[in-house]
């Protein structure tokens, strides 16, 4: 995946947002393959935090509106934020903004998919939303992992039996290239209504992406 995180320290941010992890071996493996350690900063939104005891994590902060779980006690070291249901910003994104005025730059969603398909989408706007800001960030589950990026360049490194699929999200990608993939592009204009992106496969160690305008939805699954 692009951008892979290795900094440790607080400017890395792990959010465990609210909906099922079927598997939390390979959710634990998956961390790991994205540098997750001890002294990262952790964040639940609302029912999030039910994930922390079976993930071996402990919160600094635990917020929302707690419709999906009732709110924790707050224990040493951690504090419980509270937010009316009637809000503008979902759980998730309250975490976000959190951790960004934490002063966390990247950062690592766990939780975030294949609950509420209005849910999954509006953590996939979280990404973008972090994008904007110049900041990194990727929803990870058993299987996929996700990640919006701005415009630039990229290398990212082969993982067997992935396919790597990439959408135009919000708007036009103009002058998309990939390089080292099964179907290479040639700096195409990639369109929101035409996902000509989808089921790609690499197929040379790090594989080449860049573009010049928009925001990139990256999935491997």
């Amino acid at each position: 995946m692009a951008k892979k995180i290795k900094q440790p320290g607080q400017e890395n941010c792990l959010i465990l947002a609210a909906s099922e992890i079927r598997d939390y071996d390979k959710t634990r493996e998956m961390m790991a393959l994205w540098g997750v350690t001890a002294d990262w900063l952790v964040i639940c939104a609302d029912g999030g935090y039910r994930h922390t005891k079976p993930l071996d994590v402990k919160p600094s902060v635990v917020m929302g509106d707690f419709d999906s779980a009732p709110a924790p006690a707050a224990e040493e070291g951690m504090a419980v934020k509270r937010y009316p249901v009637e809000k503008d910003d979902t759980d998730t994104m309250l975490a976000v903004k959190e951790g960004m005025e934490r002063g966390a730059t990247n950062f690592v969603i766990i939780g975030g998919l294949g609950g509420r398909l209005d849910h999954t989408l509006a953590n996939i706007s979280a990404l973008a939303y972090l994008a904007q800001r110049g900041n990194t960030g990727v929803l990870l589950d058993e299987n996929i992992q996700l990640t919006v990026l701005p415009p630039g360049d990229y290398e990212l490194a082969r993982q067997p039996g992935k396919k790597l699929s990439v959408f135009a999200w919000g708007g036009n990608v103009t002058g998309l290239k990939e390089k080292g993939v099964e179907y290479p592009l040639g700096g195409i204009t990639l369109r929101p209504d035409f996902p000509l992106g989808v089921s790609n496969t690499i197929t040379q160690p790090v594989a080449e992406i860049s573009f010049r305008s928009g925001l990139l939805l990256v999935m491997e699954e």
